[in-house]
C-alpha cells in the first residue's frame, strides 16, 4: 500500500513539520467493508421506494511485523499526522503509477502490535475512502 501525508505530528528523524512524505506499507490485512446509507420507504399500497445516500468503503489494514527503526518512526509520524481527522492520499496497489485516492482514518485510532518480546512491532488502523 503507498500512502502519501502531510507530517503534522511525531516527526521522525529527518523530517520537517509540514512536509510532504510517502510511504510503501506492506500488509498482512486489507479487509474492505461496504456500509450502505439508505432510507426506504413504503406507500400503503405496498410499492417501495429507496433513496441511496451513499456507500462507505472501509478498510481493516494491518501491517507486516516490522523492526527497522525508520519505518517505525514513519509509521508514527503517518499515524499521527493523521490522527486529527487529516486526510492523506492511498493507493491499496502499492505503487506511485497507480491511481491515488483520498482517504481517513475512521475511527481516528491506531494499534501497535509487538510480536511477543521481539522489537518488532505491527500497525492496524481502519480508514475510510473519500
Amino acid at each position: 500500500m503507498y500512502i502519501e501525508y502531510v507530517a503534522r505530528r511525531f516527526i521522525a528523524p529527518g523530517h520537517a513539520v509540514g512536509g510532504n512524505y510517502w510511504i510503501d506499507v506492506k500488509l498482512t490485512r486489507c479487509d474492505f467493508d461496504a456500509q450502505i446509507e439508505a432510507q426506504t420507504t413504503t406507500a400503503l399500497s405496498g410499492k417501495s421506494k429507496t433513496l441511496l445516500h451513499r456507500i462507505d468503503q472501509t478498510y481493516d489494514i494491518a501491517t507486516v511485523y516490522m523492526n527497522k527503526p525508520e519505518e517505525l518512526a514513519e509509521m508514527r509520524e503517518f499515524l499521527g499526522s493523521v490522527s486529527g481527522g487529516e486526510s492523506f492520499m492511498v493507493s491499496l496497489y502499492g505503487d506511485r503509477a497507480s491511481l491515488l485516492q483520498p482517504a481517513m482514518l475512521s475511527p481516528i485510532t491506531w494499534k501497535e502490535e509487538r510480536y511477543v518480546t521481539t522489537d518488532y512491532l505491527r500497525y492496524s488502523f481502519k480508514m475510510r475512502a473519500l
